[in-house]
């Protein structure tokens, strides 16, 4: 709004040149009729148009929708995609994601969180794959290859997966989360040992997550370590003592 002030410095030094020209050829009482008639004219004007424009915004979903039929741009639909998605209209935001990739490239993350969120994994996928190569640099590149990991994990390919999650590792070896990803992805293909130092690393970071104390507990358990299985199994037990599973994981260690 700020440059609009020269512009309105402008309209009303205009405005006083005319009823100052007025007011020679047709007197200074017909001129200030004038000039106030018309001023009242235009704040009429503007008023009403102010009392339209605060309608639309009401709400942050009846601003960007406006903002979208006025001037499309990728930004305002991912934007108008995000209050849609608030609102539980999950099919209009998608649509609104796919038309805002074409000019608006980090949308294509949250288009691709909106399919895997709907079980559409290779839809996911796809749209993953493209935004990390179109967004080397981006703040989303680490999340997009980490959710292609999670993608193919909940498809049951676990070795594409493991894959996915170790290439996030080598570009940041002290990502927690891709450590845990990476544990969960070797834990389902009963690689035990492989799984034990990145379910370490994710606890480190995050100490009082039950389902990563319990896997590291029966990863354990399972390559023949009872003794540390069962510290963990405590733990789990401690976090949650009303889970009847917990206790039984540490009755059968014992």
């Amino acid at each position: 709004y700020v440059p609009l002030a020269a512009v309105a410095v402008l309209a009303v030094l205009a405005g006083r040149w005319v009823v100052e020209h007025l007011a020679a050829r047709a007197g200074t009482r017909s001129a200030r009729v004038a000039g106030a008639t018309v001023a009242a004219a235009v704040l009429v004007a503007l008023a009403t148009r102010t009392a339209y424009r605060n309608e639309e915004y009401a709400t942050p979903l009846s601003l960007w929708r406006t903002t979208v039929e006025r001037r499309p741009h990728g930004r305002a639909r991912s934007l108008l995609a995000a209050e849609l998605q608030a609102a539980g209209r999950r099919d209009e935001a998608t649509a609104e994601l796919r038309v805002a990739v074409g000019d608006f490239p980090p949308a294509r993350f949250a288009l691709a969180t909106e399919l895997y969120g709907a079980g559409r994994f290779d839809e996911a996928i796809a749209e993953l794959r493209q935004c990390a190569a179109q967004l080397p640099q981006h703040a989303d590149f680490i999340p997009a290859k980490q959710m292609i990991g999670r993608a193919l994990a909940a498809q049951g390919k676990l070795p594409e997966a493991t894959i996915e999650f170790q290439k996030v590792l080598d570009l940041i070896p002290s990502n927690a989360d891709a450590h845990g990803f990476l544990a969960d992805a070797l834990f389902a293909e009963r690689r035990f040992e492989e799984a034990i130092p990145h379910y370490r690393e994710l606890l480190a970071a995050h100490p009082d997550i039950p389902i990563a104390l319990n896997n590291l507990a029966v990863a354990l358990a399972g390559v023949g370590r009872l003794d540390e299985a069962i510290d963990f199994f405590r733990r789990v037990a401690t976090l949650d003592p009303q889970s009847s599973i917990a206790q039984r994981n540490l009755a059968q260690a014992f």
